[in-house]
C-alpha cells in the first residue's frame, strides 16, 4: 500500500476543507475483525490507520467518510453480499457506499449493488477531482 498516496489525499481532503479524523485504534481494527472476519483489503485497512473517517461531510458533495465505530454499528440487513463492508453515504444516507473487505481491486458499490468507482482507490481519486461534487 502506497501511504504517499494517502498522505496526499488527506492534504487534498483538508483543502476541500474535509475536517479528518484522527487514526483509528487497534481496538476498533478488532471490533471491525469480530464483526466482519479478517480485513484483507489493504487500501482500507492502511486509509483507516492514517485518517478514520471525516468529522463532517464533504460539503461539495456531502459525502461522509464513516469512523470504524460507526461501520461496527452499522445495521446487518444493510449490508450487501460478497463481504462488502458499508463506509461511506451521500447526503445522510440517501446512499451508503460499500467497498470489498477480501480485495482492493474490486468495485466500490452503491446501495443498489451498482459500481460507483473501479475500487476503494479510485473512490478517493474521484472524490478529490470533484467526480462526486453537487456544489
Amino acid at each position: 500500500m502506497n501511504s504517499t498516496f494517502i498522505n496526499e489525499l488527506m492534504g487534498q481532503l483538508r483543502k476541500r476543507g474535509c475536517a479528518i479524523n484522527e487514526p483509528a485504534s487497534d481496538q476498533d481494527f478488532a471490533i471491525l475483525e469480530a464483526n466482519y472476519g479478517e480485513i484483507k483489503n489493504q487500501y482500507l485497512i492502511e486509509m483507516y490507520k492514517h485518517f478514520n473517517g471525516f468529522q463532517n461531510y464533504d460539503y461539495k458533495s456531502w459525502m461522509l467518510a464513516w469512523k470504524l465505530a460507526d461501520i461496527n454499528k452499522f445495521k446487518p440487513e444493510y449490508r450487501l453480499p460478497q463481504r462488502y463492508l458499508p463506509c461511506c453515504d451521500f447526503m445522510i444516507n440517501a446512499d451508503i457506499f460499500s467497498v470489498a473487505i477480501d480485495d482492493e481491486t474490486k468495485p466500490v458499490l452503491n446501495a443498489n449493488g451498482e459500481e460507483v468507482a473501479t475500487c476503494f482507490r479510485n473512490f478517493w481519486e474521484r472524490l478529490i477531482e470533484g467526480s462526486f461534487d453537487i456544489r
